[in-house]
Parts: structure tokens; sequence; C-alpha cells
């Protein structure tokens, strides 16, 4: 036993060393899923922050404009025959209006410093029209610089081109709209989706680098431990009165709309625990994991129900006295109301606090209610008794054991039991919780028969002269049936 320990030891050793990293597309889904809220958090902060910013720097500009006609003084048929000649007559005109001397005249004129807008003038090409616009940040602004301008030309031009005289084809008006309409709303969009992507990238990078049994095939590379089977995910299949009603139905292999593959997978467990049962005159198994909602309370109550359906007489003890989730996920009722705890602390008898579920042919020992006095009723005289009374009166004994990974009470517990399983939920515990877990097991003398590979995507089960795969997650299950619903761990039920 201790050389066994040894080589298990230095197997994790090794795998602590060499981190298995690697993608895995379900898993990296599955965190995204989980994470929603964070990327839409990440998309609405940085649209918000987009917005704000564009806001702020945004400036309106408006613009005023008017068309003049170049002409000669002296001759205007000349002029309009002559396109050339008039051409560069206004060509002469641009000019002297974009001259910074006018553009200061006018804005002495309105009581400014300096010209507060862009004057700019431009020929239509091959006519002698003049395109005259003023653009400020103010509609009213703009009006009046454009109209101060044309007040201020003539004593600049009189002088200089005296034989041109300008005449106003279109007058300026006030405008009602900015040139450069704001592109903050467009600017948020952009933000939003760009942060959104951030986050889903940083996730996409975390979920790679989380160390984490990702598929089968992990199980191998990174534990220290062999895989007994793998449950495969469920969906979520409640009828439309259920879901109106908020109604669960249990992950169990009594449930009628529960899948081939789950039943299955139940089946072969069923057989290996007989096996290791009948070659080592084992009787109580333990049911752990590392973490909470990884599904061993799934695991144990569905492994007693199948052993059960062979007409074993089968005990399912809710060893978990922190958070009790047995009689919760069967629904069933406490005999005279007498839990396990009760018994724990001398307050009731062995007989009273056996209930037989006459529907599933096994019987519960368990509690609606947790203590945190857990630690000290399990190490008690009173808990070695229940054991050793049961080991005369049933063929199995099932224990739904707290995680081994938050307190001490799992330890305790699996001094009690023959052999044990650690329940691995895909993409949940990192793998070195995994094999700590394993190495408290087997420190404690107890036997580890291996994993159940829990939430499995792409279980393949041949049966019924067919293969069976591709079952996706749910909203319903793992997560939702008493493990994510009933807060941190040791408050009331798991």
């Amino acid at each position: 036993m201790n050389n066994s320990q040894d080589d298990l030891k230095a197997q994790d050793d090794l795998k602590e060393q060499d981190a298995n990293y690697s993608f895995d597309l379900a898993s990296t889904l599955q965190d995204l899923t989980k994470r929603w809220f964070v990327i839409l958090l990440s998309g609405i902060i940085a649209a918000i922050g987009c917005f704000i910013t564009a806001t702020q720097l945004y400036s309106p500009q408006y613009m005023t404009s008017t068309t003049l006609l170049v002409q000669s003084k002296n001759n205007t048929e000349s002029a309009y025959n002559n396109l050339t000649a008039t051409n560069k007559m206004a060509g002469v005109f641009k000019n002297i209006l974009d001259s910074s001397q006018l553009q200061n005249s006018a804005a002495r004129q309105l009581g400014y410093t300096s010209f507060p807008g862009n004057l700019s003038c431009s020929v239509i090409e091959e006519t002698n029209i003049l395109s005259f616009t003023v653009t400020s940040d103010s509609p009213i602004k703009s009006y009046r610089l454009l109209k101060a301008v044309l007040e201020c030309y003539p004593q600049f031009t009189k002088n200089v081109v005296s034989s041109i005289v300008l005449q106003t084809l279109e007058e300026p008006v006030v405008p009602t709209e900015p040139t450069n309409p704001s592109n903050a709303l467009k600017l948020a969009v952009i933000g939003f989706f760009a942060g959104a992507a951030a986050a889903v990238l940083i996730i996409s990078v975390f979920s790679f680098y989380k160390d984490t049994v990702k598929k089968e095939s992990d199980i191998n590379k990174k534990l220290i431990t062999q895989r007994l089977v793998s449950i495969p995910t469920q969906k979520k299949r409640l009828s439309v009165r259920e879901k109106v009603k908020g109604i669960k139905r249990p992950l169990s292999i009594t449930n009628p709309v529960i899948s081939f593959e789950f039943r299955e997978a139940f089946k072969k467990l069923r057989q290996k625990i007989v096996s290791d049962s009948k070659t080592h005159h084992n009787k109580v198994y333990a049911v752990t994991s590392s973490l909470e909602n990884e599904g061993k309370t799934t695991v144990a109550v569905n492994l007693a129900l199948s052993l059960a359906k062979m007409d074993y007489k089968v005990l399912l003890i809710d060893g978990d006295l922190r958070k009790p989730a047995v009689a919760k996920f069967l629904e069933a009722k406490i005999t005279n109301g007498k839990s396990i705890i009760d018994f724990l602390r001398g307050k009731a008898r062995l007989s009273e606090i056996a209930s037989y579920d006459e529907i599933n042919n096994i019987t519960i020992m368990g509690s609606n209610k947790g203590t945190q006095q857990a630690n000290e009723l399990i190490t008690g005289e009173k808990m070695d008794y229940l054991i050793s009374a049961a080991r005369e009166q049933y063929d199995y004994i099932i224990i739904d054991t707290p995680p081994l990974c938050f307190v001490s009470d799992a330890e305790d517990i699996m001094t009690l039991s023959d052999s044990s399983l650690i329940v691995v939920r895909r993409n949940v515990a990192n793998a070195l919780s995994i094999n700590d877990t394993i190495d408290i097991i087997l420190a404690s003398g107890v036997k580890l028969m291996g994993c159940v590979y829990n939430d499995a995507e792409n279980v393949s089960i041949v049966g019924r002269g067919s293969v069976y795969s591709d079952y996706q997650y749910g909203k319903y299950g793992y997560g939702k049936y008493g493990y994510g619903k009933y807060g941190k761990y040791g408050s009331t039920a798991e």
C-alpha cells in the first residue's frame, strides 16, 4: 500500500511540474456562457466610456454660405462674354477675400480680437462665380461673421480691383444643423463590441490557461487516478407548464425523460461497484469531490438508485451535515421529523432516522437542515455505531460526503468507508486541487476506485445496436438543482 502511494505521489509531483494547457472549444464556450454577464458588462462600460468621451470632445460646426457673381463695373456685357477674363478677375478677388486683414476687420466690427471661425472662398470652375463660406461653432456667429465680411470687403477691393463689383446671387441664412454630426452613438456601438470582444478574448485566454479537466483524455494526463465512467451532460427537458411554474426535475435515473446514456453510465458504475464488493467484500462507499457543484450528490443518489433496482438492500447516508441535499434531491420526507443529526446528538434512536422510500426501494438517513457542529458529530461514537449497525442490515451503504477541499468532515467520513469515488466535473476544479484531494483520500488509508467524470461532452455508449452521442449541457442540471442554488458552502443545503 505504501509503495503504491509513493508511486502515485511521484506521478502527482511530475504532473505538478508539467501543467498540460490545451484549448478545448466546449470548455471555452462553457466559460464564456458562465461569464456572459461579464462580457455584457464590459461591452456596456466600454460603450458608455466611448459615448462620454465622444460627447466631451465633440464640437459642432455650423456653416453659412453665399454665392457671389463677379462683374466688370464698366462693361458688364464683356465680362459675361469673356469667361476667361472674368474667371481670372474672380481668382484675384478670391485672394483679397482670403486675406487675414479682411478677416481681422470683420472680427473687430463684431467685437472679437481675432476671427472666431474659418473663412473660405472658392471659384466655381469655368465661371465668374464665387462660393463664400464661414464655419464657426455657433450658427448665429457664423451668420454674423459672413455678413460682416460682406460689409467690410469693399474697403479692401476699391483700390486694388476698382473695376470689379460683386453681385449677391444667394443671400446667407442662419444654419439649422451642424456640418459635422455627432458620432457619439456610432462610437458607443463600436465601443460596446470592442469591449465585449476584449472580454471574450481575456476569458478565452483564462480558459486556455485554466488547468482543469476539460475532456476525458485529460484524466490520464493530469490526474493520478483512473476514470471509472463518464456521466453525460443532459438537456433541459421541461414542459411548458413546468417552465411557467418553475418546476425543476432532478437528474435522476428514475426520471422518465432522462437520457439513455445517463442511465447506462450508472449501470456501468453499478457493475464496477458490485464487482469491487464481491472481490474485496466492501460494503461502504463514500462519494466525494474536490469542490462544490461537481455533482457528487447526483452521483451518490443515482448510484444508490441503480443498486436498488437490482433488489439490493441499499442505505443512502447524507454525510454532508453542513449542507445536506439528499432529502431535497429525492423529495423525501424525514421519518417522524427525526434526522441523522438528531441521532448523532443523542436525541433520536437509529430506527427513528431510517426513512424507507418504497418507490425507489432505498433507505435514507439524512436531514433537511444543516449544522455547523458537523465535525464534532461525525467524529463521535454515534457515527461509528451507525456505520457498524448498517453493515449488518444492508448490502450497500452509499455516503454522500462534503467536498474534501472545504472542510475536514469529509476526511473523517472517509475513514468509515471501505472504498471511495471522487467526482470530477468537466472544467470545474483545478487538476492540482483534484490530485491534492486524491492524496488526502489515499493518506486516510481508504481505497480509491477512481473518478467519475461528470458533465462529459460527446459521450458515446454502444447499446441497442447504435451509438448515442453529442448531448449538450443545459441550464437545468448539475449547477441548478441543489448545487448552485443554496448559497455558499456551510449555510444550508447542497
